[in-house]
């Protein structure tokens, strides 16, 4: 999840889903600790697209003020392209 101030957060859900959650205006799908995606044995393979999915989400936001769910990057632009456009 990305905060309204652009920080990144990594929060724990109970009872409850990403989409039920409003307090971010960029939320990402789970990331469980059992399928090697945080914590000490996570294998950060999924790191370079989660960024890019963030990023896009970021951008996104940022031109039409509502919030966004992603679990995929849609893609069309370079992470460049995306960054250029954020700043």
């Amino acid at each position: 999840m990305l905060d309204y101030d652009d920080f990144p957060r990594l929060i724990s859900i109970v009872n409850s889903a990403p989409t039920n959650i409003v307090e971010y205006p960029v939320r990402l799908e789970t990331f469980s600790a059992k399928n090697k995606y945080v914590g000490l044995d996570s294998e950060l393979n999924h790191v370079e697209g989660t960024y890019s999915i963030l990023i896009e989400a970021w951008r996104d936001y940022l031109e039409t003020g509502r919030s966004f769910y992603r679990e995929y990057f849609i893609g069309g632009q370079t992470k460049e392209e995306l960054i250029d456009e954020i700043n």
